[in-house]
């Protein structure tokens, strides 16, 4: 180690001394080795096991619904549970690195368990440019990214625009989640698409609606759509 690195090394000793990083879970200061959430809240996470990505609870939430090749989500989202604040973290505290860290992990989950990486091009879920405008950036992008890193494929921000900007589907129930995305997306490249096999990314899957509508405006150029998830609500075993 030459003597500008042990000066660095040094350096950030003192800084982590003084101003330590804090897992954005639990909120307890990270030891050298940890990034962004400490082993402990890591090991709690409640991934997902799945390994047939044709056939899962995931992939049948938009059976009849949407054109799907393959579908997965990395942990599941429990209400008060160290998903819940992981993703609240990624999507309203600024966690654009987050969600990227955290698209990482996931991409390295996927290859190893298997997801097939015959895709073409990773599309996350836009967002309304008014509300990207006011976030500053799209949590899903962000993990698309992190996805990018592990599969080497590139990902499309322009393709698909999202036309609507609807209010938030929190409390909304399942019709009335879909009857707020109908239609809220529109292809404004897609020439850019066509006959690709497009990965889609989002945070989280709920009830599918906001998956199903933008898979429906992807399917006028293509009919191979896969699609994964940060997050699914579903607590079913596979």
């Amino acid at each position: 180690m030459n003597i500008r690195n042990l000066v660095k090394t040094a350096f950030d000793g003192i800084l982590n001394l003084f101003f330590p990083d804090y897992c954005v879970i639990c909120g307890r200061p990270l030891a050298d080795d940890e990034k962004y959430i400490c082993n402990s809240c890591a090991n709690d996470l409640p991934l997902t096991y799945i390994m047939n990505f044709e056939n899962n609870f995931v992939v049948k939430k938009l059976w009849g619904r949407a054109p799907v090749v393959y579908g997965f989500s990395y942990m599941y989202f429990l209400k008060g549970s160290v998903t819940q604040k992981l993703l609240h973290e990624i999507k309203y505290k600024g966690g654009e690195s987050l969600g990227r860290f955290m698209g990482e992990k996931m991409g390295v989950r996927m290859q190893e368990l298997g997801f097939p990486s015959d895709f073409d091009v990773i599309l996350p879920v836009p967002l309304h440019p008014a509300r990207l405008q006011l976030r500053g950036y799209n949590q899903s992008e962000m993990i698309a990214r992190g996805i990018a890193e592990i599969y080497h494929k590139p990902v499309d921000v322009k393709s698909v625009e999202r036309t609507v900007f609807n209010v938030s589907q929190t409390h909304l129930s399942k019709q009335e989640r879909w009857e707020n995305v109908r239609n809220i997306f529109s292809l404004v490249k897609p020439a850019r698409l066509r006959n690709k096999h497009v990965l889609l990314v989002d945070d989280v899957l709920t009830t599918g609606s906001t998956m199903e509508s933008l898979a429906g405006a992807v399917a006028k150029v293509t009919d191979k759509i896969s699609f994964v998830t940060l997050a699914t609500a579903s607590q079913e075993i596979i």
